[in-house]
Parts: structure tokens; C-alpha cells; sequence
């Protein structure tokens, strides 16, 4: 048989060989590529991950931080003065020294 160029023309078997060992090694390298593939979307998955425990694990720490600090600077520091040198009057003085409000 010979083809509209003249050339001999292949066998469907030979054809047919040719086809299996390319699509062969075709399907090898594509499988090779998608478990590399998955094999990265692991990997920064898991980066990703320790990167988001670590920003939750520094936020947890500050506002413990802040909790403490609001507890032990938030309560009402006063100062009491009282001045005797105008007698029959005594000035009484309280003052408050810190950031909060004075609680009654």
C-alpha cells in the first residue's frame, strides 16, 4: 500500500506499537507531574499552616499580656492629702493618679 505522497504506508500493528510506548511514557510523566503536584500543595499546605499557629500562638501571648495589664494598672490609684494649717477649716484632698476611673 502506498500513501497519496508515494511513501510506503505503516502497518496499523506498527502504528498501533509506536502509540502504546509514547502514550506510555506520556502517562508516566503526567503522573509523575500530578504526584509531585500533590506532593507540593502538602508542603504548603503544612507551611501555611505552622505559619498561622505561630501568628495564633504570638496573638494569644499579647493579649494575656494586655489581660494582665489591664487587671493590675486598671484598678483606681488615689492620693489622700489633708491640710490642717487653716484651722477651724481642714482641706481634705483626693486625687486620682491613674488612667481609670475612680469606683465609688
Amino acid at each position: 500500500m502506498r500513501d497519496f505522497v508515494g511513501k510506503p504506508r505503516r502497518s496499523s500493528q506498527t502504528v498501533r506499537r509506536r502509540q502504546g510506548r509514547e502514550g506510555d511514557a506520556v502517562s508516566e510523566d503526567v503522573a509523575i507531574a500530578q504526584i509531585v503536584t500533590a506532593i507540593t500543595t502538602v508542603f504548603y499546605a503544612a507551611v501555611f499552616e505552622i505559619g498561622y499557629y505561630l501568628i495564633i500562638k504570638g496573638n494569644r501571648k499579647i493579649l494575656r499580656e494586655m489581660r494582665q495589664e489591664r487587671l493590675s494598672g486598671g484598678r483606681p490609684q488615689i492620693i489622700v492629702e489633708m491640710s490642717l494649717l487653716n484651722l477651724p477649716i481642714i482641706e481634705f484632698v483626693v486625687r486620682n493618679v491613674s488612667g481609670g476611673l475612680p469606683k465609688t
